[in-house]
């Protein structure tokens, strides 16, 4: 057993002086894609999630072989949809040249896409161990904040159409368009407003030696949104079927009222040690 213990603590002592591509400074770049999208509930609506992708890159200091710090920088895309079906169920009451009629709005798989750019300052806690001569463990855990630099909604798909009842008159108008009484298809588009928030993140990974002094990254990233993204809509200019303006779209209404970036997928990433090596030996001694 004393022979065992002692060939274990061998290999693990040439493991870990075989690292070589960790230095005390390291330039990460990544490259990563999968589920990046916005996390509501929506009135009358069905809400489904989208995929993007990231890429950025951060400077890491390590302590010693297990232990540093990283900021970083990155731009991440997110996609999520609405989908109305709800044909003539949704009727508000509204003025029209002085006199009060029911609008009634009926939706036909109205498909609405919410499409945004975010960028990103993260800030981690990096832990690494060595795992054999060529493959090490990296985790990283700690926070982003985002600032959303574009957002943009556009309907993709279906049709909508509404009518106006003026009970004075007994009449139903569907057919107006100078009125928004009429049918409406897809090709809708406008922007939305969104604000920055608070993401809490993780990365799990593996490094593959390819030199001296560079590696290549293969792991699984995950990050989620702590602070709602939408400012607040209420009064009669946030109904999404606005009578002056038309779909106003989800973001810019009382449909909904809290959204949460989620973001989570596979990450690549290229390593490139710079300055001073960690000395291996000199650790393993003080250690001993």
């Amino acid at each position: 057993m004393k022979k065992l213990i002692i060939s274990l603590f061998a290999m693990a002592s040439m493991a870990v002086s075989a690292q070589s591509i960790d230095h005390y400074s390291n330039l990460q770049l990544n490259l990563g894609g999968g589920v990046h999208t916005y996390l509501y509930e929506a009135k009358d609506a069905q809400p489904a999630i989208g995929f993007g992708g990231v890429f950025g890159g951060q400077y890491q200091f390590m302590f010693n072989h297990n232990f540093g710090l990283a900021l970083g920088a990155q731009i991440s895309n997110l996609t999520s949809y609405t989908v109305y079906n709800t044909p003539y169920t949704y009727t508000t009451t509204h003025p029209d040249n002085g006199q009060d009629y029911d609008r009634t709005v009926g939706y036909a798989n109205w498909k609405e896409r919410q499409l945004a750019l975010a960028v990103g300052i993260p800030v981690q806690i990096i832990l690494r161990a060595p795992i054999n001569l060529d493959w090490s463990f990296q985790a990283g855990l700690g926070a982003s904040y985002d600032i959303p630099v574009y957002s943009k909604f556009k309907v993709v798909d279906g049709a909508y159409k509404t009518q106006g009842y003026f009970p004075s008159t007994n009449v139903t108008y569907e057919d107006l368009p100078g009125h928004q009484f009429g049918t409406y298809e897809n090709g809708t588009q406008g922007d939305f407003t969104l604000l920055p928030t608070v993401s809490a993140l993780i990365d799990l990974g593996l490094v593959k030696n390819l030199t001296e002094t560079s590696g290549f990254y293969l792991g699984l990233y995950c990050s989620y949104g702590l602070m709602n993204v939408l400012e607040a809509h209420t009064g009669a200019d946030a109904s999404i079927d606005n009578p002056e303006k038309g779909f106003i779209g989800t973001f810019n209404s009382d449909r909904v009222e809290k959204a949460l970036p989620l973001e989570a997928g596979v990450k690549i990433g290229i390593r490139f040690g710079m300055g001073k090596n960690v000395d291996w030996k000199k650790i393993q001694a003080a250690e001993e």
